[in-house]
């Protein structure tokens, strides 16, 4: 296996594997590990159509049965035999999966989900885009909005006009974040991801 998905509650789920002969899609994780099962939902529990992104609830062999001395958590977390992931996911036509985001971090503009994993990647792929990071922000009129913050590569600098045209060619428009910030780099929490609670802060106070 070269690349894989998987929690501290369940591992592996998916995966890609030396004899894969089937091109990997660009930012998918792989297919289905051996004995593991994959139901991807919708908030309201029904079953998600091939391509369409929802919540990963997963079982296997090496998925845990339940939290140690938290009974509320287990049931929260366990639903028809399924540990729920809390990950956004969507599954192609030849079975391999790509992760979209973290449920809780899904930004709901005007009843439209906008998934900040999306929109960093759409951002990254800017030339002059060395890191970047989205979170939501409350909006007035639509609830939430996306918010980006921006480090760019030494030496380059864009524009965030540049930078909102540039995600608007590639995704819908309700996804463009309106605001950017542009800074040194990222702040980041004790497991080295990016502090995102720190950003909500800053955007807080902009």
């Amino acid at each position: 296996m070269s690349n894989y998905y998987g929690l501290s509650e369940a591992f592996p789920i998916f995966a890609q594997y030396a004899g894969e002969t089937a091109a990997v899609p660009a930012g998918a994780t792989g297919r289905l590990a051996p004995g593991a099962r994959v139901e991807i939902r919708r908030p309201d529990g029904s079953l998600c159509t091939i391509g369409e992104a929802g919540e990963a609830y997963v079982s296997g062999p090496a998925v845990m049965k339940r939290y140690n001395k938290d009974p509320e958590l287990t049931t929260a977390a366990l639903h028809d035999g399924l540990f729920r992931t809390g990950d956004i996911v969507v599954q192609d036509a030849q079975g391999f999966f790509t992760i979209k985001g973290r449920l809780k971090e899904i930004i709901i503009r005007g009843g439209h989900n906008i998934s900040p994993a999306e929109l960093e990647q759409t951002l990254v792929s800017h030339p002059a885009v060395a890191d970047a990071a989205v979170v939501g922000m409350p909006d007035p009129v639509f609830g939430e909005k996306p918010v980006a913050f921006v480090v760019c590569r030494p030496g380059l600098k864009v524009q965030a006009e540049d930078l909102m045209a540039h995600t608007e060619a590639q995704l819908s428009d309700y996804k463009v974040p309106r605001t950017i910030h542009f800074v040194q780099e990222l702040p980041l929490g004790k497991t080295g991801k990016v502090d995102k609670r720190a950003l909500q802060e800053i955007a807080a106070g902009c």
